[in-house]
C-alpha cells in the first residue's frame, strides 16, 4: 500500500507514524546523485526556515569515496544559514540509518527514490519499509 501511495504521487510523499512532533533534528540521506541533491536542497531549505539542525548523512563501502561525497554535500550547505552536521557510515543503509536516527532522537529523515551506490535500492523494495519500521520519526520520500 505504501509502495504503491509513493509510487503514484507526483510530488514528495511525507510518511508519518503515530504523533507528528516538531522537527528539530532533520537526518538527510545523502549519495550524490542528483535525487538526493533534491533532497538535500529540500532538507536545507526547511531546517534553515524551522531552525532545525540539518544531518548529512552518508553511507559508502568505499571510506574515501565517501569522504569526497559528503565535502560536496558540506560545500551545498555552505550556502544556507543553519547548523548542519555531515555524517559518515560505512555497513547496512538501513541499519545505520534506523541505529542513528533512533539513537540520535532524529525528528525527520529525508530521502531520495533512488541514487547510487548503497542508496539506490532504498525506496520501492523491502528497504523502504524495514527504514519506515524501524525509525520512530516521519520519514519524506523523494522522487
Amino acid at each position: 500500500m505504501v509502495d504503491l501511495a509513493v509510487r503514484s504521487a507526483p510530488k514528495p510523499v511525507l510518511l508519518v507514524r503515530g504523533e507528528y512532533r516538531t522537527m528539530e533534528k532533520i537526518l538527510v540521506g545523502f549519495d550524490k546523485s542528483a535525487l538526493s541533491g533534491h533532497c538535500l536542497q529540500l532538507g536545507a531549505n526547511l531546517a534553515e526556515q524551522i531552525g532545525a539542525h540539518l544531518i548529512l548523512f552518508t553511507v559508502a563501502e568505499n571510506i574515501p569515496e565517501g569522504q569526497t561525497t559528503l565535502a560536496g554535500g558540506t560545500r551545498y550547505l555552505g550556502r544556507y544559514e543553519l547548523e548542519f552536521t555531515p555524517i559518515l557510515k560505512s555497513g547496512d543503509v538501513v541499519k545505520e540509518i534506523s541505529d542513528f536516527v533512533n539513537q540520535e532522537g532524529c525528528d525527520l529523515v529525508i530521502v531520495g527514490s533512488r541514487g547510487h551506490a548503497r542508496f539506490r535500492e532504498l525506496l520501492f523494495s523491502s528497504t523502504t519499509q524495514r527504514i519506515i519500521q524501524r525509525v520512530g520519526c516521519p520519514v519524506l520520500i523523494y522522487h
